[in-house]
């Protein structure tokens, strides 16, 4: 009796943790199991550098809960974990985020000990995978990251202390430097397949995957979501970097109306080496951040969403599909943009 007890109890909370993982969002998990590891080395200048990798899985690690992605990276020089913390706790307050001016303690710890699909330390499954590189917080897009691993896909975030710009014409250098030290890290390792690299970008973090692609022509496609590129307030054009004649990778554009109309016609017309996607997210109620963790926080595990909460969720589901689908084809079906939430044209 005790004995069936106590598996009744391991049932339960085994079957408890999957319903908070797979909460996250409505994507069905990809074939693979999910690992997830930090790689500490330093850069060329003998600096701490961590690039953290999300990778199919022969076997599982030690399990994960949304705290272990929280606690990795560097704020102001420093991985002090409580300080991470305490910072990404801050941001989820601000107000132009979701509107919660105070999350209780209670509420937070929640929201840290919320488990996560990917394992720690997960055994590598041995083949030659596709590398998407990303410059985000590690946890930015952890759900998008793991989704995309689980397809079958090394996604890798790199952390660095970058020195702060001196002016605007390097305003973007230290993260474009941190992805290049970081690609061409990866291109080292023997379960990479250096014919087939990918470069996502969320916001002003898109800026240093758009600057890459004019560096180097080993990136074979460009996912930008809500990322200004082409708006004259993020001074692309004064970027040391900028040579949109050098830009020759399928460009995959997901932005809101308001970023469409602040955009520069000219600068997105420099880009004409290269297939051009643009997918307008048409309705009003979907925020910025409905694609990073902080969204899928207020939306899946608050559950402060509101009447927007299911088409929140759908369409960073489908936004994910999107993406998935122009990193393995460098094109894009029609099918998958929803009519009344997707607007899909070709340049």
């Amino acid at each position: 009796m005790k004995i069936c007890a106590l598996v009744f109890i391991l049932l339960a909370v085994t079957a408890n943790c999957f319903s908070q993982m797979v909460k996250w969002s409505s994507l069905q998990p990809g074939q693979y199991k999910t690992g997830f590891k930090v790689i500490a080395i330093k850069d060329e200048q003998q600096q701490p550098f961590l690039i953290s990798i999300w990778y199919p899985a022969e076997r599982e690690g030690a399990p994960m809960t949304l705290k272990d992605y929280v606690e990795t990276g560097f704020m102001n020089g420093s991985n002090d974990k409580q300080m991470l913390r305490s910072e990404f706790k801050n941001t989820l307050e601000l107000p132009f985020l979701f509107g919660i001016k105070k999350l209780p303690d209670a509420d937070y710890g929640k929201v840290l000990n919320t488990p996560v699909q990917a394992t720690f330390n997960a055994g590598l499954l041995q083949n030659k995978w596709p590398l998407i590189i990303s410059d985000t917080e590690p946890v930015s897009l952890c759900i998008t990251n793991e989704w995309l691993a689980g397809n079958g896909y090394i996604v890798a975030v790199p952390s660095a202390n970058s020195p702060p710009p001196a002016d605007d014409k390097v305003l973007y250098k230290g993260p474009t430097d941190a992805l290049e030290f970081t690609l061409m890290y990866m291109l080292k390792q023997s379960f990479i397949d250096t014919t087939n690299i990918s470069a996502l970008g969320f916001g002003g973090g898109a800026m240093a995957s758009f600057f890459l692609a004019m560096r180097t022509n080993r990136i074979r496609s460009f996912v930008n979501i809500e990322g200004g590129i082409f708006q004259p307030e993020s001074k692309t054009t004064l970027s040391g970097d900028y040579h949109p004649e050098k830009f020759a990778t399928p460009l995959l554009h997901i932005v809101n109306p308001p970023i469409i109309n602040g955009e520069n016609k000219q600068e997105f017309a420099a880009i004409h080496n290269a297939p051009k996607f643009r997918v307008t997210i048409l309705s009003p109620a979907i925020r910025h951040h409905d694609f990073t963790i902080y969204g899928r926080i207020v939306n899946a595990v608050l559950t402060q969403r509101g009447e927007d909460a299911e088409l929140a969720t759908t369409a960073f589901g489908e936004v994910n599909k999107m993406a998935l689908q122009f990193f393995k084809y460098r094109t894009i079906d029609t099918s998958l943009a929803e009519p009344g939430m997707f607007k899909l044209e070709k340049f």
